[in-house]
């Protein structure tokens, strides 16, 4: 019987070795392009995530904290364009929606975003994490017109209500938006007032039953005798709302002219001046600007019937 010869077991092994070393350096040569091209400004996943589900920065990668700003009409679901104001740690600047800019981990960000059809967009706080911060605005389309309709004591829509000297009546408004739109500010911090104009010969007064009288804004003084809160802040989509005015009639006089009410709602705006409350740069929610211009987005009007 032949001899089998003896294998080389030692030579295998080499060659085996060998072979790994050709292919962990072809690894590192060829991963090394991969990485440099697809990878140069990026940063590696290291197990960690931020809140936001980006990997956790590292020194000198592309993860260091970026803001992106978006703001969607909330009834069209349609994203918006625009240049949005950006106050950071107080500093103002601006920024493009859907475009990142970088920022500082600890920023303090207050951004306010305004556009003709809509009511202003506003959001504030605090670049919290490394990564990418997005916000999404929800912008509220401002409505184009408003259905008023106006109640006599006894319920009667659109009938007028009859008043005699020393006559006290309870009247009623009811206030809807339209679809898809939004009567005043869903962010406004002040709620909506109502302004009446009568002749004071005839009425003495005219409030607004549980609301809470309020200066006259600037641009409504010597049209207007009173101001007064309303019950909310905005109407979407079709929502109505009833309130109901008080009026007291003159003790002498008969009335016989109509009455007519504003409808002012709260909007922001950036202070130009001191005045103790605020300083200069700040966003304050009101009825108008510290120089008197009213920043209502609309002001319609309500006839009070008493003719």
């Amino acid at each position: 019987m032949k001899e089998q010869p003896k294998k080389n077991k030692r030579g295998n092994a080499a060659a085996v070795f060998v072979l790994l070393g050709v292919l962990a350096a072809l690894t590192v040569v060829f991963g090394g392009l991969y990485l440099k091209d697809h990878f140069s400004s990026k940063t590696f996943d290291i197990g960690g995530k931020t809140d936001s589900g980006d990997p956790i920065a590292t020194s000198g990668s592309s993860y260091a904290p970026t803001l992106l700003v978006n703001a969607k009409d909330q009834y069209n679901d349609t994203l918006l364009a625009g240049t949005y104001t950006l106050y950071l740690n107080g500093k103002k600047s601006s920024g493009t929606l859907g475009t990142a800019q970088e920022v500082t981990k600890g920023d303090q960000y207050e951004i306010v975003f305004d556009d003709a059809s809509h009511h202003v967009g506003t959001d504030k706080g605090t670049i919290a994490r490394d990564g990418k911060t997005t916000l999404e605005l929800p912008m509220s389309p401002n409505s184009s017109a408003l259905t008023t309709t106006f109640y006599n004591a006894a319920g009667t829509a659109a009938s007028a209500q009859a008043l005699g000297i020393s006559s006290k009546e309870y009247v009623t408004v009811r206030l809807q938006a339209p679809a898809n739109l939004v009567f005043g500010n869903p962010k406004s911090e002040k709620p909506m007032i109502g302004c009446f104009d009568y002749n004071t010969t005839e009425l003495r007064m005219i409030k607004v039953q549980g609301g809470a009288s309020v200066a006259v804004p600037m641009q409504y003084r010597g049209t207007v005798e009173e101001c007064w809160t309303l019950p909310f802040t905005s109407l979407a989509d079709g929502q109505k709302i009833d309130f109901q005015p008080y009026v007291e009639a003159s003790t002498s006089v008969n009335p016989t002219q109509d009455a007519t009410m504003y409808i002012l709602d709260g909007e922001l705006y950036t202070a130009t001046v001191n005045d103790g409350t605020k300083k200069v740069g700040d966003r304050v929610w009101g009825y108008e600007s510290d120089s008197g211009s009213d920043i209502g987005a609309i002001n319609p009007t309500v006839t009070l019937d008493f003719s």
